[in-house]
């Protein structure tokens, strides 16, 4: 934050997390205590995210930059132009790559006026009543993952045993895949989930099932927790739900931008919630 202060000569007073995401909306949480700074209830993604270009800043052609990145070596740098923001997403990853996959970045400095209709809305108020209703029906025995889907507005996709579950890093990417044989009322199919980062895309018995925008969610039912997805063992128990997209992405922009289309793959989006 000092790095792009001391550039922009002025304080910065709020902070927006740049994903709804486990590990970005704390970092972001972390800024604006550490720094007396205010914590916006909203961000550019309404969903977890893997590239900076998956924003509502990037389809209301907010610049990206000023852009200031930090790694834990103490080596930082303001990037005062970049051509677009997967420009500026292929800079940053280079430098998390050289960086032990880690880097942090600040990007899209601009004031309230320029954010005012270009954010997702409370999202961090609906990740903590989802969070909530999910905790407290595990809590107290009851069905937590019926709790998050009527919270979350969400259906169930499967439930199943893990088969098979394998990952790689590559290009500063977290890419794998999970398989399920199904059980309960699923028993006889199975699913397939590939993930770059986060959950982008399935396949029900071979054919395209749930996909970006909407949010595919996993639950490790053995121990009442969310699956982190490199994670998943053989063997475990699973839940899988889906959330609905933000309805900025569902848009032929949205689409173009954060669609199965832009990860490569030849299959359109079809709402499952």
């Amino acid at each position: 934050m000092n790095q792009i202060e001391s550039f922009l000569g002025r304080k910065i007073s709020a902070v927006i997390s740049t994903e709804l995401g486990g590990e970005n909306t704390a970092v972001a949480l972390y800024v604006a205590a550490m720094t007396d700074s205010l914590i916006v209830d909203g961000d550019p993604s309404g969903r977890s995210v893997p590239a900076l270009q998956h924003s509502t800043f990037y389809l209301g052609e907010i610049p990206i930059c000023p852009m200031a990145v930090m790694n834990e070596f103490g080596e930082g740098a303001v990037f005062t132009n970049v051509f677009d923001d997967e420009r500026g997403e292929e800079l940053v990853r280079a430098l998390a790559v050289v960086s032990r996959n880690n880097i942090a970045v600040i990007d899209h400095v601009n004031t309230a006026a320029v954010f005012k209709d270009a954010m997702i809305r409370d999202t961090i108020s609906q990740a903590e009543r989802i969070g909530k209703a999910f905790l407290e029906a595990r809590d107290t025995g009851e069905d937590y993952i019926s709790a998050v889907l009527e919270e979350g507005h969400g259906r169930q996709m499967f439930r199943g045993v893990v088969t098979d579950s394998h990952y790689e890093t590559r290009d500063g990417y977290t890419f794998g895949e999970i398989e399920l044989e199904g059980e309960e009322d699923f028993e006889g199919h199975s699913l397939r989930i590939w993930y770059q980062n986060e959950n982008i895309m399935s396949w029900l018995d071979g054919e395209p099932y749930v996909t970006v925008p909407d949010l595919i969610c996993v639950f490790n039912l053995d121990e009442g927790m969310p699956q982190i997805n490199p994670d998943a063992e053989i063997g475990e128990h699973a839940a899988v739900v889906a959330l609905p997209a933000p309805e900025e992405w569902t848009t032929p922009r949205g689409l173009e931008v954060f669609g199965p289309r832009s990860f490569g793959f030849d299959v359109d989006y079809k709402p499952f919630c």
